[in-house]
C-alpha cells in the first residue's frame, strides 16, 4: 500500500508539473506567434515611415533621387497603400514620386506622360480625402499643366488653391508658375488673385514669387 501510495503521490506530483509547464509555456507561445504574424507588418510599417522622412527631405530640398532609392520608396509607399488606401498622406507622397519622373521627362512624352497621369490620380485622391488641403489643390492644378488636357478642371483646381491657399508657402509658388506659364489666357480675375497673393506675401515667399515673375518674363510682377 505505501509504496502504490508512493507512485500515486509522485504521478501526481508529474502530472501537476507537466500541466504547470504547460501552462506557463501557453503564453510564450501565443507571444511567438504574434511576434511571428506581426513582424512582417512591423518591418513594412518601419519602412514605411523611412520612406515617407525621405520624401519630405527630396520634397523640402528640391533633390531628385537615383533609381534604386525612387523604386523603393515607391513600393514601400504603394505596399502602405494596399493596407490603408484612404491615407491622404500616402497617395501625396507617391504621386510626388511619379510627379519627380514625370516632370524629369518631359522632353520625351512617352516616358513622361504615363508618370504624371500616375501623379495626377494620386494628387486628385488626395484632395478628395483632403478637400481644403490647398497643396493638393495646387498639385492636382500642376500635374494638368504638364499634361496639358481638360483645362476646365485645370482651372477649377487652381481656383480651389487659391481659395484654400492665399498665403500658403507650399501653394503660392505652385499657383504663380501655372500662372505665369499661362499668363496670357489668364483672365482678369486670376491675375488679380496672383497680384494679390504677391502684394500680401512676407519674406521670404515674397522673393520667391518675385524671382519666379522675374524668371517667366514680367518683373512688373514685384
Amino acid at each position: 500500500m505505501t509504496g502504490a501510495s508512493t507512485d500515486t503521490r509522485t504521478s501526481t506530483s508529474t502530472s501537476t508539473r507537466l500541466r504547470g509547464a504547460a501552462v506557463l509555456a501557453l503564453p510564450a507561445l501565443l507571444i511567438a506567434c504574434a511576434l511571428y504574424w506581426s513582424a512582417p507588418a512591423a518591418l513594412a510599417d518601419v519602412r514605411v515611415l523611412q520612406a515617407r522622412a525621405e520624401v519630405a527631405h527630396w520634397r523640402a530640398n528640391g533633390i531628385t533621387p537615383g533609381p534604386a532609392q525612387w523604386r523603393a520608396d515607391l513600393d514601400a509607399l504603394t505596399d502602405s497603400l494596399a493596407r490603408g488606401p484612404a491615407n491622404a498622406q500616402t497617395h501625396e507622397d507617391i504621386a510626388y514620386l511619379y510627379a519627380l519622373r514625370g516632370a524629369a521627362a518631359l522632353a520625351y512624352p512617352k516616358v513622361a506622360t504615363p508618370m504624371l497621369e500616375q501623379a495626377l490620380g494620386h494628387y486628385e485622391s488626395a484632395a478628395a480625402l483632403r478637400p481644403l488641403s490647398s497643396s493638393s489643390w495646387a498639385s492636382v492644378a500642376l500635374a494638368r499643366h504638364y499634361l496639358r488636357r481638360d483645362e476646365a478642371a485645370l482651372w477649377f483646381a487652381f481656383d480651389r488653391a487659391m481659395a484654400y491657399g492665399p498665403n500658403e508657402p507650399h501653394t503660392q509658388p505652385t499657383l504663380f508658375f501655372i500662372g505665369l506659364q499661362r499668363w496670357a489666357m489668364l483672365d482678369p480675375a486670376r491675375r488679380d488673385a496672383l497680384r494679390a497673393a504677391l502684394s500680401r506675401a512676407q519674406p521670404p515667399l515674397r522673393e520667391q514669387l518675385a524671382q519666379l515673375a522675374r524668371e517667366g518674363g514680367h518683373p512688373e510682377l514685384k
